[in-house]
């Protein structure tokens, strides 16, 4: 399926307007003809703001909306990007709970990156190369050695991921953990805050 079958829209959801006309932000995500999902973009904006899935004007308020949306819609992208490296079938519901932060039934960070790189494995010498895989690993495996060492935990959730649990581990030991930041993109994108061809998207651009 190419990227242009992926769409992510944007509407108010009028019924929930408060006192000061604030409304909150739906998403709809479709994965071509037949897989939708509706979820909060975790936003409130003006209904007078609003117009044609987007806020309206120049001013400071409508462009930080706009760049929330546009962020939100690249990260969906991306993670069918990564999905659908590995497999066939993505669906849009698949995409809306690792927006949300439950990628395969899990909550945790690790759990997320292995089961990432056993789909990959699966496509090695098909369309995915050895060397890749093991570069998967030994990411994942750095990411576990300093999660243990500087946490003394086994995993982390991605609820509990955010901008200093970068700055830790880079103040810490930046040549022994650098894969850290692209693991972490994802937890950085449930924030939900910018979320490519890795496991983890888009993230260290914005960061």
């Amino acid at each position: 399926m190419k990227q242009t079958d992926v769409t992510v829209t944007f509407y108010l959801k009028k019924s929930e307007m408060n006192d000061e006309g604030h409304c909150p932000v739906m998403a709809k995500l479709a994965v071509g003809k037949f897989s939708e999902a509706a979820f909060s973009a975790k936003m409130s904006v003006p209904a007078a703001l609003w117009a044609s899935g987007r806020a309206t004007g120049k001013s400071n308020a409508a462009r930080e909306i706009n760049r929330q949306l546009d962020d939100l819609r690249a990260s969906a992208i991306s993670i069918y990007d990564e999905l659908s490296a590995t497999r066939e079938n993505v669906t849009a519901e698949e995409i809306r709970n690792l927006l949300l932060g439950t990628a395969f039934g899990q909550e945790t960070l690790l759990g997320y990156f292995r089961t990432f790189i056993e789909h990959f494995e699966k496509r090695v010498g098909v369309n995915r190369e050895k060397g890749t895989a093991q570069s998967y690993r030994y990411a994942c495996n750095c990411v576990a050695a300093f999660i243990q060492e500087k946490y003394k935990l086994s995993d982390v959730p991605f609820t509990a991921l955010n901008r200093s649990f970068i700055e830790a581990q880079a103040a810490r030991d930046v040549r022994r953990h650098a894969r850290v930041e692209r693991a972490v993109g994802a937890a950085q994108k449930i924030d939900i805050v910018p979320f490519i061809h890795r496991p983890f998207p888009l993230f260290f651009k914005n960061a």
